[in-house]
């Protein structure tokens, strides 16, 4: 990948992180938009450890701390699982990256609110990050991409 396409990805991780920190909601619930635009941004890196970076750089702008907590470590573990799951799924790369986005929601309550899975705010947050993970998508495919532009990565 282009050290310009890898720069552009690390600014919109930093930028939605900041974004996150700034703790929005809508009605209520607050979107996990780092979850959301990793996910999308899956679908424009070509090597493992470009996707190992970007999220060990998402990681650590959504909470800088000397020691991690378990949520840090449940979001790195599972973005871990979905740069493995990204790899093989089979539909269209937007059918891709909403289901990934839903597994990495659906893993992330599962573990660290599993009584939630069958609230509104779960349906909730899941909406908003497949809204925000889809416009980071069409986001990225406008941009000059070179010799890969996007898909399923292989």
């Amino acid at each position: 990948m282009k050290i310009r396409h890898f720069l552009i990805l690390i600014s919109v991780i930093i930028f939605f992180s900041l974004i996150q920190s700034l703790n929005i909601s809508f009605f209520g619930v607050k979107p996990n938009f780092v979850l959301a635009v990793f996910a999308a941004a899956l679908f424009f890196i070509q090597e493992i450890w470009e996707s190992v970076f970007l999220l060990s750089v998402a990681s650590l702008f959504l909470k800088f701390s000397p020691h991690p907590d378990k949520d840090i470590l449940l979001f790195f573990g599972i973005g871990v699982l979905t740069i493995i799951i990204a790899r093989y799924l089979p539909w269209q790369p937007l059918i891709n990256c909403l289901v990934l986005i839903f597994v990495y929601t659906f893993i992330f309550y599962l573990l660290l609110f599993p009584y939630t899975i069958i609230s509104r705010v779960f349906i909730q947050e899941v909406l908003y990050n497949s809204f925000v993970g889809s416009a980071v998508f069409f986001f990225l495919s406008r941009l000059n991409w070179g010799e890969k532009k996007f898909g399923k990565i292989n």
